[in-house]
């Protein structure tokens, strides 16, 4: 299952900011203090993008390199290595990352993710929505199951909604920017339970990787709110469609009428129309998208 790690891992691991090897040691021929020291999570974590490293064992440590010919090595301890709670927590990291890839950038990645994925999951998807979907929804309750080395869902826990290992913290969201993302479509998974509405959203500040939120159910209902919020969702449309073309240009037509009671067939139409309203809109009587005063 050699799948180069390439340039895609390569920037991969950039946009993380994870340097993961360091110059100045002899790849995997290196004695093992001249390798940077790496968590067994995180070899588990490189392992999701290759598993054609140059490696071997040195007493207690595994030593890596990415080729015999790199200058730069990694090693961890065996036993970090070989603790399933590491495997999984990796494994974990490096999916996350890969789906959302393949849900942003699938032209690009998607020769190399759709493999992985299935190497790991069992799962293959169409498209990189319905690997996000179903990523969102079952990340929680994934367990490594060492017979078939992967990682399956553990249905009792779904059943029961506790989490084997949870991945993301959940962000207690204010109402506001709650309604400034959902006027944006960006928010995916949402679900009203008694006291807290909760979901995901795209953390821009973590690579646009989707985070769990909360917001209390209660604070949705102030109609100044989510008119505040819908203003800031239509004023960022409206940004980006004065130079959008294709696909994103679609996308953002498709979401305005959500927001707005008005419907134009193109760009220009709404932007004239938003250029002459965009002082004197207000919430609807029935609070669910913005028209003129």
């Amino acid at each position: 299952m050699g799948i180069s790690i390439g340039r895609y891992s390569n920037m991969v691991l950039l946009a993380l900011g994870v340097f993961v090897l360091v110059f100045g040691a002899r790849g995997a021929s290196a004695q093992s203090d001249e390798c940077v020291y790496q968590s067994g999570d995180q070899y588990w974590f490189i392992r999701t993008f290759s598993e054609a490293l140059i490696e071997r064992d040195m007493g207690d440590m595994k030593i890596w390199s990415l080729s015999r010919k790199s200058k730069r090595c990694s090693k961890a301890l065996l036993s970090e290595i070989n603790d399933t709670q590491n495997i999984l927590i990796g494994y974990k990291r490096g999916l996350d990352l890969m789906v959302h890839n393949l849900y942003y950038y699938a032209d690009e990645f998607e020769k190399f993710t759709k493999p992985r994925i299935k190497l790991l999951l069992g799962m293959h998807f169409s498209s990189g929505t319905e690997a996000l979907d179903w990523w969102l929804e079952n990340q929680d309750y994934l367990r490594f199951s060492e017979k078939e080395l992967r990682l399956l869902v553990d249905k009792r826990k779904k059943k029961m909604k506790e989490p084997v290992q949870e991945l993301h913290l959940q962000v207690t969201m204010s109402a506001e920017k709650y309604w400034h993302l959902e006027g944006l479509g960006l928010l995916k998974g949402i679900k009203f339970g008694e006291v807290y509405v909760n979901g995901w959203w795209p953390n821009l500040a973590t690579h646009s990787v989707y985070e769990k939120l909360r917001v209390p159910k209660s604070e949705l209902n102030d109609r100044g709110v989510r008119e505040k919020g819908y203003i800031m969702a239509l004023e960022g449309h409206m940004r980006v469609l004065d130079f959008s073309s294709g696909k994103k240009e679609k996308e953002i037509l498709s979401q305005l009428p959500r927001i707005v009671d008005e419907n134009f067939d193109t760009s220009q139409s709404w932007i004239e129309w938003y250029e002459k309203s965009k002082d004197g809109l207000t919430l609807s009587k029935d609070g669910t998208k913005l028209v003129v005063k």
